[in-house]
């Protein structure tokens, strides 16, 4: 964690969870720093207490996280793509279902099932045609589990499969629900990156980060936020101001995951502040445990990155295959964005001052230079 607490240091109120915990609480067995999530009184909010669950006992001899529960045969996803929303995680996905061993789950194109940040929280009505108050074993049932248990031509069960929910890098809006979580608090204390590495520690965390300014720009028209690049303006223009507003009397996390205030933001700014979502994440998981990748270079060097992509998947595809796979036609192209045109050059400078540190402490706590994006909109005279 040291690593971390020093750019927390350089970012104040990204990591508040770092100060010592008061006199007499109990500090959690499995997450240090933090107090026993099931130590003392807790809400009743109908959300699923995921934190003081007994996690599932894995059986050894499969790949993918699987156990049997009483009659019934669940798993959990071998790895999951936390994000980032438009950054063509969808295309990503599709590319992946080409190898013969990853099985898509029964969710959006075999990718989404909103589980998360979403499903979960909302405990009545429904999210459009999905019914909300989702359990984990209710999960599970989106997962082709006949599948998860063929053998190959060894005897092995090496058939694995995945989760991919772009906005669970950084939609943190409805988690105050949580039974650990304080209302009205100025800050959430439990998200979701916890409950995640509860009932499933050794997860692969995939993650497809692009350039923030442009990313921004394909999220608004996906996002129905507006149809132009002039409302674009006009709304970043809103938004930062009243971004200014917050941050001056309110921690970044806090301006940052609180929703009513989001909601006050015709244009969703706070989604592409990456090393603050990013540092959330590992707060529950090592960095090992999380490839982080450039949608520029997956964009010009498919097969290289999918190279890199199976081999943290411990996935060993043919050099034929590696080849069709890149071949494959772009799966999703925006006409929203494409009809809107280019940004304006007004817009991107404001957007580029505004998240130029950002970007440079991503690429300091990565120590790669590729993550300040000088090759992109952040480009220096």
């Amino acid at each position: 964690m040291t690593d971390i607490s020093q750019l927390a240091s350089k970012l104040p109120g990204v990591l508040t969870y770092l100060q010592p915990l008061g006199p007499g609480i109990k500090e959690s067995p499995e997450f240090p720093g933090m107090p026993d999530p099931c130590a003392g009184p807790k809400r009743m909010t109908g959300v699923e207490d995921i934190l003081c669950m007994k996690p599932p006992t894995f059986l050894p001899d499969y790949k993918n996280p699987c156990w049997h529960d009483d009659n019934t045969f669940r798993c959990l996803p071998y790895f999951h793509l936390i994000g980032m929303c438009k950054s063509a995680t969808s295309d990503l996905f599709k590319r992946l279902h080409m190898h013969p061993d990853i099985i898509p789950n029964r969710g959006i194109f075999g990718k989404e099932i909103w589980y998360w940040s979403w499903r979960r929280f909302e405990t009545t009505g429904k999210f459009g045609k999905f019914k909300m108050g989702m359990t984990l074993k209710e999960f599970t049932n989106h997962f082709f589990t006949t599948k998860l248990q063929t053998t190959d031509t060894n005897g092995k069960h090496n058939k694995i499969t995945g989760n991919g929910d772009p906005m669970d890098f950084w939609d943190r809006f409805r988690e105050s629900n949580l039974p650990q979580n304080t209302p009205g608090a100025d800050e959430l204390l439990w998200t979701t990156p916890y409950a995640v590495r509860h009932v499933n520690p050794n997860v692969k965390l995939l993650l497809m980060l692009r350039d923030p300014v442009e990313r921004l720009y394909s999220h608004y028209f996906h996002g129905c936020y507006g149809k132009s690049a002039h409302s674009f303006h006009d709304h970043v223009v809103i938004s930062i101001e009243r971004w200014k507003a917050c941050t001056s009397s309110h921690s970044i996390r806090h301006c940052i995951y609180d929703q009513p205030f989001s909601k006050t933001l015709p244009a969703p700014i706070f989604t592409s502040f990456y090393i603050v979502h990013l540092l959330e994440w590992l707060k529950a998981f090592p960095r090992e445990q999380i490839l982080i990748f450039r949608n520029e270079d997956y964009t010009v060097d498919i097969k290289g990155t999918m190279t890199d992509i199976f081999r943290f998947l411990d996935r060993s595809p043919t050099t034929t295959f590696l080849t069709q796979m890149a071949n494959m036609a772009p799966f999703f192209e925006s006409k929203k964005r494409k009809s809107a045109g280019p940004m304006l050059p007004e817009t991107k400078r404001l957007l580029v001052e505004l998240y130029r540190p950002y970007n440079e402490q991503l690429a300091a706590f990565l120590g790669d230079e590729r993550f300040a994006w000088r090759d992109a909109s952040f480009a220096t005279a």
